[in-house]
């Protein structure tokens, strides 16, 4: 049997820790790691912190107002006990067990402890998360957390159980973005709710072991509607958190999001990360003969020893607020797929951008929140082009973008402040050359203290300091 979970100050055991600490947070920089989450890291704070199912278990008796004989039919866990109250329960119909667990539920949508979950969400390497509870929570943390300005960059959340099955497909993660990006990057967070959600309707979410069964018939006799998620998961190290799923189940999980063998040792590593705090014997010896990576410690501890080990080596990584420093990418829509490109670039430095990518109308007003998103912005960069540069573009979107950032700098600024004002750095496309613009290009743009770059041989490491400088 696996020894007891690690605690802190266990030497060996906290050297051991950190150094597949580190290998994880090296995976977690590629991109390559999703964490799921499942009811175990779920606390609910009522009088006393339970954990998610305990509480609706404690609840779910005091409905029924029935004394249950766990003892006499083996149940021991809360899931367990769930499992058995539905069996003898409400037969037929059942409606009433899900109506119960949806009030249950709704009650404690403000009595939920998100701080493990906020510091997970607050990870922004972290671009999809898988959803294994009913709950609503980790979708409200990922928003909270990742709220940017403008819903493009808030959290996207998809549900296993509508009707028909949802994919995570291009247009709706990554805003009509070109294909050629996936799927490596989802330019916006997704929530992946694989058990639904409560809220959805009566019964269409995930509880107890019959739920389970036809989620796996339903993806079983699906699998082609769900391409992009399974390519997603079995291309990524998946991350399980509070997952103390039943040995059969966590069987199924990894090895349907596998795309070979456990027992193949190269790719061991990408197969899953384990975190549980209580492992029985067989999924031990099954995560043992498997080699599948497993930090045995405490859930909770885990996430913070991670948080804090990321915030010490890798600071940028870590969203602390919403109100961060963003770059605006403001471009005509011909010129997309460079500025995919550049937005990748500035993403993979760790920069904030906003990059506006819904298709907009000739002449069309500029939206108050895009103002907005102007308005907050550290540096403005507007994309210099031939297609920018004509006389036909005076009613394009991207150039009352740039006659409002002009507009901003020509404010009176009675209190002389600094660094209100958008720095503007513009970027030249297509070899475009300062001395061959129109008078269509604000010469504004070149007065300025920073004279730009060309996008044509990838940004320079001068440009990248540039905005480093600025955002401090």
């Amino acid at each position: 049997m696996m020894e007891g979970p690690i605690q802190p100050g266990a030497n060996r055991n906290d050297k051991e820790l950190d150094r597949n600490l580190d290998v994880l947070i090296e995976e977690i920089g590629k991109g390559n790691v999703v964490p799921i989450i499942g009811t175990d890291i779920i606390k609910v704070q009522d009088g006393k912190r339970y954990d998610l199912m305990e509480y609706l278990l404690l609840n779910l008796e005091g409905k029924y107002d029935s004394k249950f004989d766990y003892k006499k039919h083996n149940c021991d866990s809360p899931f367990e006990k769930l499992n058995h109250i539905h069996s003898v329960t409400s037969r037929p119909p059942k409606q009433g067990f899900y109506i119960y667990i949806k009030e249950i539920m709704a009650d404690a949508e403000n009595k939920y402890d998100t701080t493990y979950l906020d510091l997970l969400a607050k990870i922004r390497k972290f671009k999809l998360f898988i959803n294994a509870s009913s709950t609503t929570i980790l979708e409200k943390s990922v928003r909270k957390n990742r709220a940017f300005i403008t819903s493009k960059h808030d959290a996207f959340t998809l549900n296993i159980t509508d009707s028909p099955l949802q994919d995570i497909e291009i247009e709706s993660a990554i805003n009509s973005i070109s294909p050629v990006l996936f799927p490596k990057k989802l330019k916006k967070t997704v929530v992946y709710n694989l058990y639904g959600k409560y809220d959805k309707d009566d019964t269409g979410f995930i509880v107890v072991d019959d739920d389970i069964l036809e989620l796996i018939h339903s993806i079983s006799v699906n699998r082609d509607k769900l391409n992009t998620l399974f390519e997603l998961l079995s291309s990524s190290s998946l991350l399980f958190i509070g997952c103390n799923f039943p040995d059969w189940l966590l069987r199924f999980f990894i090895r349907m999001f596998s795309k070979q063998k456990l027992s193949v040792s190269s790719s061991l590593y990408s197969v899953a990360d384990i975190i549980n705090s209580d492992v029985d014997r067989n999924r031990a010896i099954f995560i043992k003969n498997s080699s599948i990576k497993y930090f045995e410690f405490n859930g909770e501890v885990f996430i913070q020893r991670l948080f804090d080990k990321i915030s010490a080596k890798k600071p940028k990584w870590i969203r602390n607020n919403a109100n961060i420093d963003y770059l605006f990418l403001s471009y005509a829509t011909e010129n997309q797929r460079q500025v995919i490109d550049i937005y990748e670039k500035l993403d993979d430095k760790d920069f904030d951008v906003f990059m506006d990518i819904r298709d907009i109308d000739h002449g069309e007003q500029i939206r108050d929140e895009v103002k907005k998103a102007i308005d907050n912005c550290k540096i403005f960069i507007p994309i210099i082009s031939k297609e920018t540069d004509t006389m036909s573009t005076n009613e394009r979107f991207f150039k009352k973008e740039w006659d409002y950032v002009l507009e901003i700098h020509n404010r009176e600024n009675p209190n002389n402040e600094i660094g209100k004002k958008p720095v503007i750095l513009p970027i030249f496309l297509n070899q475009i050359k300062y001395n061959e613009l129109k008078e269509t290009t604000p010469k504004t743009f070149f007065d300025l203290k920073y004279q730009g770059a060309s996008a044509e041989n990838g940004l320079s490491s001068a440009f990248i300091n540039k905005i480093a400088e600025i955002i401090g």
